[in-house]
């Protein structure tokens, strides 16, 4: 059975690639084994790559409601939808996969209809938390379902697997009900225009949004792909509930005043081409910062994000806006436990071994802290790196074993056939550019038909362009003169061009270029 399957986003060493999924090899090769997919909850951490999971090992899909609903829409972008097999679930479900019995204990997190999972198993019961918090004041959902888990608890479970992202943190997560209080505080004084960034799953968020703009009489409106289509689903699906008239369109906006437009925008993360990043560099179609316009950054910063991020709060805040983000103002609640609920849920729930899950490695550490404060046996909570195999008896854990497990990357439509090679041209060319050189040879008697074409981009600067453009043509000349004259073969003299210009270029800008000879003979 697999738990969750989602995507991470690439790194700023990673030019050209669109999105990172687990490398699936393994899986592909045990899929006889593979019984079923239980899914957690719709973020795209946790459902981003079941589509290409699918494509290889076609079995039942498991999921809440809100969660199968996103991931349809990807399901049919993909052509997958009509093969699917999705299975919705809730709190009363009991299914069997495999030799598993699968529960749902309905949890809190930053959307809705996320569920931990109760696995019923040969040797024992294994409870995975999913990514959770213990909201005792939420918005549009249930308080997690403490007495599920001290039920389970009473259980006798022999494993369980904790969200360790927020581990590090004392006390109690803040409720997401004092998000919605300070964006009321921040939207009901304001008399211009409002720009909110979030994650575009933060369905809760969005809803409060929604809420604010109706109480202040402001039209909304929304920017961004993945934000259009999750508010579209989510109200389809009785998520978020909005009052007639409060969305509009684009191409309505210009019928208003800018005092009464809210706009809900992706990029809460500074990416490049979200609709945020394009509004503050005057890169968007539609829209362009104003003096004063209210920007509200609504979200915590992943990290390896800040760069971005900071890049593009700097520069909304030169061209006039006032930007409001998480550490000036209450605007964004984590959707991960802090150390207060993660000792509750121990508690109640008295598992005979531990593990940490999610976040960094030092998060887990913390986590394993918590563990051994609240008296589990230290022997008995396990911290894995990836592909650590786990054996689970009824009577103990061994972690004797490794898996080869790394990543795939998505490149437009390309799958998994980014190696570290191409990552690495495309750093070279991103960092030191590529001078290409286009030449026509006679076949027969090895002369130039013509003078070659030289193009350099992205390395040479233009007071010292003439110079190294005529002493690259002197070099060419005697090379082509050279080849001429010889029994040289023609991928000698691409080899010879190549070695020569890269050591004068390198010598002359101490920058390395991709040098790139096309050379045909007729």
């Amino acid at each position: 059975m697999i738990l969750d399957c989602g995507i991470t986003f690439p790194q700023e060493d990673m030019p050209g690639v669109d999105i990172v999924i687990p490398d699936m090899s393994y899986l592909i090769k045990n899929k006889h084994k593979i019984r079923g997919i239980v899914i957690t909850h719709g973020h795209e951490d946790h459902i981003g790559a079941v589509g290409y999971l699918l494509k290889e090992v076609n079995v039942p899909v498991y999921g809440a409601k809100l969660a199968l609903g996103l991931l349809e829409s990807k399901l049919n972008e993909m052509g997958l939808l009509s093969i699917a097999k999705l299975n919705v679930v809730d709190s009363n479900s009991k299914v069997s996969i495999g030799c598993f019995k699968a529960e749902f204990i309905p949890v809190n997190h930053s959307i809705p209809d996320t569920y931990a999972v109760v696995l019923t198993t040969p040797v024992g019961i294994i409870l995975h938390t999913a990514d959770f918090k213990i909201d005792f004041n939420p918005v549009n959902e249930r308080v997690a379902d403490l007495n599920r888990f001290s039920e389970v608890g009473n259980r006798n479970v022999l494993l369980m697997l904790a969200d360790s992202t927020n581990a590090t943190k004392e006390g109690h997560s803040m409720s997401e009900k004092a998000v919605g209080e300070s964006l009321d505080n921040l939207i009901g004084r304001s008399s211009s225009r409002i720009i909110i960034a979030s994650f575009a799953s933060n369905i809760n968020r969005i809803q409060q949004v929604l809420n604010l703009a109706e109480k202040y009489r402001k039209k909304v409106c929304i920017f961004g792909y993945s934000m259009r289509n999750n508010i579209k689903k989510s109200i389809e699906l009785g998520y978020i509930k909005v009052k007639k008239g409060i969305l509009i369109e684009e191409f309505e906006i210009k019928n208003y005043k800018s005092k009464d437009l809210l706009l809900i925008v992706t990029g809460s993360q500074g990416e490049t081409n979200s609709a945020l990043s394009k509004i503050a560099f005057k890169r968007h179609q539609k829209i362009s910062i104003d003096k004063n316009d209210l920007v509200i950054r609504s979200a915590s910063v992943i990290p390896g994000n800040e760069k971005f991020l900071y890049r593009v709060i700097n520069e909304l805040f030169r061209r006039g806006a006032n930007v409001i983000y998480q550490s000036l103002s209450d605007v964004h609640a984590s959707g991960h436990a802090y150390k207060q609920e993660l000792r509750l849920l121990i508690t109640l729930v008295r598992p005979k071994y531990y593990m940490p899950v999610h976040g960094e490695f030092m998060h887990m550490e913390s986590n394993a802290m918590i563990a051994m404060d609240m008296g589990i046996n230290e022997k008995n909570i396990f911290l894995l790196e990836n592909g650590d195999v786990m054996k689970v008896s009824s009577s103990k854990i061994t972690v004797d074993e490794k898996i080869t497990v790394g990543a795939s990357f998505i490149d437009g439509s390309g799958v998994g056939d980014l190696g570290d090679d191409v990552l690495k041209e495309r750093m070279i060319l991103a960092q030191d550019g590529i001078l290409n050189i286009s030449a026509v040879i006679d076949k027969t008697t090895r002369y130039l038909k013509a003078e070659p074409i030289i193009t350099a981009k992205g390395f040479m600067y233009e007071k010292e362009s003439d110079d190294l453009m005529r002493m690259i043509k002197i070099m060419l000349k005697e090379d082509f003169d050279k080849y001429q004259k010889s029994t040289l073969h023609i991928s000698d003299l691409h080899n010879i061009i190549k070695k020569r210009l890269r050591s004068y270029l390198y010598q002359e800008t101490k920058r390395n270029p991709v040098v790139l000879p096309v050379i045909i003979e007729v």
